[in-house]
């Protein structure tokens, strides 16, 4: 619902903008033939304005661009100051759209703060060519109900604060063999029907802060080469706050995080799809934090998690419902610490993980509805592998339905703790025989514990006790 919301706020936009009188068409070529000042109206040359003004701010001398503004072009290999604010914004009825273009080794900084597209107005920059843009401050892409473009192209751009793309309206930022560093935090969809989108292409994205993919409103990241990096003890974060609806694509290049969280608080949905390249995690990977639904899908390429893996994680006293999701088709996943499936949620709660492909590693417990509280659990293995360096823990005292399907593939841990149920069709499950022997995982099968059917065996290879169909 969100999602087409977030269209439809776009189509609304696209459709005001085109009321309105013809566009003026104004050009401004930077010539610096005074000094490197943007203020200079020596600098400029003008064509096609029915005004008399002479640089890009002349109409009221102030931080937004002249309204007849069509094209705006520093292309001389200058390295121009601007100093203060600047808002790239076409006419004041939205009639056309002001276009600023940074090229041939170029150059634009001093800029305090800087707003591309305001005030329901469209404004776009282009900076490309092994040129940049640089300012002290914030950058917002799409503020007020407006349409506003980014696009870095072999250069690059630095801002010492924040960037929020799809402040309050729909913003693109395209990211294409260029450095981009940010001092503070990226925003991606900030308020409700905002929408903003984050696209790297072979690219270096370095952010200090946080990042917030769908903070309150749409928003979507995809990666496609090149390094996503967030600042120490940060969090990646997508679907967070209030009805925010985040997605992450990642192809191909690799994103590092401290923390990841998919889906966080309230009535946010969050998803993740991993289908190639690396996610590095040096902390922890929380599927659904206290929220309405979260989904992870991986069907090729590496996540590496540091400590734990969470699904549906509650804070002590915190909100317990929410939906969380993993589907794993293929890749390959370490997680350094523990693997939680339905850590603490309650009696609304439900995590399903389903394994048809890949390699999913956790050197401590695979712990099943570790939740008194209620929240069920669904593993269905059809396919690849599960491992588990400490023990499979299916359900605890108080907890919910904890169900594990091994319908192909293998399952292997060093012990085995059943309190609920772990229906066996095929594949291999393998434990330890130090801690489950054969007669012991006999014992499992008379009480109830392991649902088997009718031809099955129980033996012993390698030092762990199999279950597997017979005449395998």
């Amino acid at each position: 619902m969100n999602k087409s919301r977030g269209r439809v706020s776009a189509i609304s936009v696209a459709v005001l903008l085109s009321l309105g009188c013809a566009c003026f068409g104004a050009t401004y070529d930077w010539t610096g033939s005074a000094d490197l000042n943007w203020n200079n109206p020596s600098n400029w040359r003008v064509t096609g304005s029915i005004y008399s003004w002479t640089w890009p701010n002349d109409e009221f001398e102030t931080r937004r661009v002249n309204q007849d503004c069509d094209e705006i072009n520093i292309a001389n290999g200058d390295a121009v100051t601007r100093l203060g604010e600047l808002v790239i914004r076409g006419a004041t009825d939205g009639s056309n759209e002001a276009v600023l273009t940074i090229d041939k080794s170029s150059d634009l900084s001093g800029l305090s703060n800087m707003w591309i597209g305001r005030d329901m107005n469209r404004g776009r920059v282009e900076v490309r060519n092994r040129s940049s843009l640089s300012m002290s401050g914030n950058l917002s892409i799409a503020y007020n109900s407006a349409v506003g473009a980014l696009s870095i192209v072999d250069g690059a751009l630095h801002v010492g604060g924040n960037v929020n793309v799809g402040q309050s309206g729909n913003g693109t930022c395209s990211i294409k063999n260029s450095v981009v560093e940010v001092g503070s935090w990226v925003y991606l969809g900030s308020s409700p029907d905002a929408l903003g989108e984050l696209y790297v292409q072979n690219g270096t994205l370095r952010i200090l802060q946080h990042l917030s993919v769908g903070h309150g409103g749409n928003g979507t990241m995809e990666v496609q080469g090149g390094l996503v990096e967030l600042g120490a003890g940060k969090l990646l974060m997508v679907g967070r706050h209030g009805s925010g609806v985040g997605t992450l694509v990642l192809r191909s290049g690799t994103v590092s995080a401290p923390n990841v969280w998919i889906g966080l608080l309230g009535q946010t949905i969050g998803t993740v799809e991993i289908k190639g390249g690396t996610l590095n995690i040096s902390g922890r990977l929380t599927v659904a934090r206290e929220c309405v639904s979260a989904a992870m899908r991986i069907s090729a390429g590496q996540v590496n998690v540091g400590s734990d893996f969470q699904m549906n994680f509650i804070e002590p006293g915190g909100v317990s419902y929410g939906s969380g999701e993993l589907r794993m088709d293929g890749g390959v996943v370490n997680v350094t610490g523990v693997s939680y499936l339905n850590y603490g949620g309650g009696l609304d709660s439900q995590a399903i993980f389903t394994l048809n492909g890949g390699t999913w590693k956790s050197g401590g417990d695979i712990r099943l509805g570790w939740t008194p509280n209620g929240g069920s659990v669904c593993l269905t293995i059809n396919g690849g592998t599960m491992v588990s360096g400490g023990t499979i823990v299916v359900g605890m005292p108080g907890a919910g339905e904890s169900r594990i399907f091994l319908n192909g593939g293998l399952l292997q841990g060093e012990d085995l703790l059943i309190d609920s149920l772990i229906v066996y069709r095929g594949g291999e499950l393998r434990i330890n025989k130090s801690f489950v022997g054969e007669a012991a995982m006999q014992a499992l099968i008379t009480a109830g514990k392991i649902n088997v059917p009718a031809q099955y065996q129980i033996t012993t290879i390698d030092n762990y006790t199999v279950l597997r169909r017979s005449g395998i």
